[in-house]
């Protein structure tokens, strides 16, 4: 039973690290649009906005808040990081 729970978290991870990856291709299309329009990497505003979204769908799954405030800071930090990358 434990080992067919983890195999589902395994399953699950696989899944989060796949939608990951499809986010940081449309970033860098962003970051490309961005370049090309002369418009920086940080929207402190676009940012404000996400980070509202963002609580409102953990609490309407249920999930702590606080959780998914650190989880989307590391993935827009990364973000950012990938975007800066095209400036050069």
């Amino acid at each position: 039973m434990l080992e067919e729970y983890r195999n589902e978290i395994d399953r699950i991870d696989r899944g989060i690290l796949s939608l990951l990856s499809d986010r940081m291709v449309v970033v860098e299309k962003i970051g490309k649009y961005k370049k090309v329009v002369g418009k920086g990497v940080v929207d402190m505003d676009r940012y404000a906005k996400m980070v509202a979204v963002r609580e409102n769908l953990a609490n309407e799954f249920g999930l702590d808040v606080e959780m998914s405030k650190d989880l989307f800071a590391v993935v827009h930090n990364y973000s950012i990081k990938r975007q800066k990358k095209l400036e050069k």
